[in-house]
């Protein structure tokens, strides 16, 4: 009787064992279909999402040409999304090298004389590059329509002020250009107060490189206004851009006591002295597609 009920203890004990086996043996095929799983979707992943961003850029394409067909205007884009391998031929991010190149062939190709569109929806960025995109706007000779529907900040505002036309969303704003130093790993700094500062600290090489740095955007920006003056392309559109209002960019945008992420409102602007229109539906149902 005892060994019977031994026996049966043992049994039953097997049998838990055969469960717990064939358990750990499913749960550990379920852990590899999963992983093979996860590996096949992530490299299926591509194909799914590509025709829907394809379809998208194509979309987008062929409203911005039809719109240069309809207006026999030029229609481009400026924002902070598309990477390098773009096909798109109308966005353009000017922190990439290679999307500036292209920016500056654009603009080397097309008529000087041509009205140019230009929706801007950017944070700034790159000092260098934003002013190599710029001197190709100031070359052109042909009128320069800017849109902004959200913000066009630091060197985006910079692109603004080379245009003789702005249109803004009531709620879009621009900021500050003037320039910012990262010394070390530390966060991007305003170089006007770098100046002092660092050669208050006894850092005499920083002080000279924010000197310098705000001396080369001072320079860039009387480019700025030598350029629209002669091409009388100017936002406030005046009949020049005057030294006054030359005067209240530099005091608020440049050298002024604003932070460099300080928002300027569309009533900001409108007392300095701009003149704002209300961006076209044709040009936000465009924008529609962007963002």
């Amino acid at each position: 009787m005892f060994g019977k009920l031994k026996y049966t203890q043992i049994s039953g004990k097997m049998e838990q064992l055969s469960k717990l086996k064939k358990l750990n043996t499913f749960w550990r095929i379920a852990k590899y279909l999963a992983f093979l799983l996860l590996i096949i979707g992530g490299s299926l992943i591509p194909y799914f999402i590509a025709p829907t961003s394809d379809s998208e850029m194509n979309r987008l394409d062929m409203e911005i040409d039809k719109f240069e067909k309809n207006t026999a205007t030029k229609l481009i884009v400026i924002n902070d999304v598309v990477m390098d391998d773009s096909s798109n031929h109308h966005i353009y991010n000017l922190n990439s090298l290679s999307s500036v190149y292209k920016f500056i062939d654009y603009f080397n190709a097309i008529d000087e004389t041509v009205t140019v569109n230009i929706i801007i929806d950017t944070f700034g960025g790159s000092l260098m590059l934003h002013h190599m995109a710029i001197n190709a706007l100031l070359n052109h000779n042909g009128n320069k329509k800017f849109y902004v529907p959200r913000k066009a900040c630091s060197g985006g505002t910079l692109a603004v002020l080379s245009g003789n036309e702005l249109f803004m969303n009531k709620n879009a704003f621009l900021s500050p250009i003037d320039p910012q130093l990262i010394p070390g790993d530390s966060m991007p700094l305003p170089a006007k107060y770098m100046m002092a500062e660092s050669y208050h600290n006894g850092d005499k090489i920083m002080s000279k490189m924010a000197t310098d740095t705000m001396f080369s955007c001072k320079v860039f920006l009387e480019k700025l206004f030598e350029s629209v003056c002669q091409n009388k392309l100017v936002i406030p559109c005046k009949s020049k851009y005057d030294i006054q209002f030359q005067n209240i960019i530099k005091r608020h945008f440049f050298d002024g006591p604003y932070p460099h992420d300080h928002m300027f409102s569309v009533n900001d602007l409108k007392k300095m002295g701009f003149q704002i229109n209300k961006i076209p539906n044709e040009i936000l149902e465009i924008f529609n597609y962007i963002k």
